[in-house]
């Protein structure tokens, strides 16, 4: 009987590993030192979670902010604006000695592991660091050195060997290494696999599934290549210049995204299908992504969006004048969407950029009112 109350009883929730709530952080550039007016904001308002064994991607086009969250991230310090919470604990209230014993609940895999490497230690000492830094017995070190080259398909002979004498896939593994070594429950990956060949991208990302498997720590990944989310995320954040603007399960964004930008950016990911590939419309959006947002009112998408150039002045007023709050678009509660106008969750695969023949705009269901 016991055994079958277990087996009834509802499973417990993940444990929650980081919560960021209201992030934002700004800086002035060095003409305007003395004037608070010329400040730019590179991150605003920014929340996500990610639960233990979970891995939460953060996909954008360059300066729409993922970097700038993992730096206030890994810094365990008072955010500008905004909190950070790892493991429970709210960075802006460690002591010194609360801060260096979380320091190694989190670690960072950069995207070039050569940058982070000392060319002068050997890989040993390279992996070893982070465990003499939190005064582990020498002997200990030394049993588990090995176990962790061994981890991330290395062998115990090459903790004698340097950086360079390695390939860029291996000194990848030997920066994965490093961050496990002190048993983090939450690794930030900054794009580790774009600086490899597409075969050595697949061993890095069927490495760090294993080890999520087997280890169970939770991943906050920042990268442009959507094939790799869509590979190894649970859920996905799209950033625009510096604002979430999608949240929700990989399957459910990719194959239904509700926010204009979402759809512009999934709608450039090749399709395995050659027949639908070659008759798909790609959405291309004019002008640039900004660089370091300026203060102002309204839709940070506006100046790009295809909705917002179909609608009526009286409508377009909203989005100048509004910034659209993340709203819940599945029943699940699960998705979200920050847009005036989202779509109604037509398969992006079948997206028009024209009014086409019936002149309805390229995001409207065909069953559904227009919207403009």
């Amino acid at each position: 009987p016991r055994a079958m109350s277990r087996a009834c009883s509802p499973r417990a929730a993940p444990e929650l590993v980081l919560r960021v709530t209201g992030l934002a952080k700004s800086y002035v550039p060095p003409s305007g030192r003395h004037r608070r007016e010329r400040a730019v904001v590179a991150v605003e308002e920014v929340d996500l979670e990610v639960h233990r064994g979970e891995t939460l991607a953060l996909v954008g086009e360059s300066g729409a902010g993922k970097s700038t969250v993992l730096m206030e991230i890994v810094s365990l310090t008072a955010p500008e604006t905004g909190t950070v919470e790892i493991l429970g604990q709210d960075a802006a209230r460690l002591t010194r000695r609360t801060a260096r014993l979380l320091r190694g609940a989190v670690q960072i895999v950069p995207q070039d592991p050569m940058s982070s490497l000392d060319p002068r230690m050997p890989v040993g000492d390279i992996v070893a660091e982070p465990l003499y830094a939190r005064r582990v017995p020498r002997d200990v070190v030394a049993a588990r050195v090995p176990r962790l080259l061994g981890q991330v398909g290395l062998a115990a002979a090459d903790a004698e060997r340097y950086p360079h004498q390695f390939s860029g896939g291996q000194r990848q593994r030997i920066a994965i290494a490093r961050a496990l070594a002190v048993e983090p429950a939450l690794l930030l990956l900054d794009e580790p696999v774009s600086a490899l060949d597409v075969s050595v991208q697949a061993q890095i990302l069927d490495l760090l599934l294993r080890l999520k498997r087997e280890l169970g720590p939770a991943y906050l990944l920042v990268s442009h290549d959507l094939a790799v989310v869509r590979q190894i995320a649970d859920r996905v954040s799209v950033m625009y210049a510096g604002r979430t603007v999608e949240t929700g399960p990989v399957a459910e964004v990719f194959d239904a995204p509700r926010h204009p930008y979402a759809r512009a950016l999934l709608s450039a990911v090749p399709l395995p299908d050659p027949v639908a590939e070659r008759t798909r419309r790609r959405i291309v959006l004019p002008g640039d992504p900004p660089s370091g947002v300026p203060v102002t009112a309204g839709c940070r998408f506006l100046a790009r969006c295809p909705v917002a150039a179909l609608l009526t002045p009286g409508r377009r007023t909203r989005c100048e004048t509004e910034i659209p709050r993340a709203t819940q678009v599945t029943v699940a509660g699960t998705h979200t969407v920050a847009c005036h106008f989202p779509h109604g969750g037509m398969p992006w695969q079948h997206i028009r950029t024209d009014r086409g023949t019936s002149g309805r705009p390229w995001n409207q269901p065909p069953d559904r009112p227009p919207v403009h």
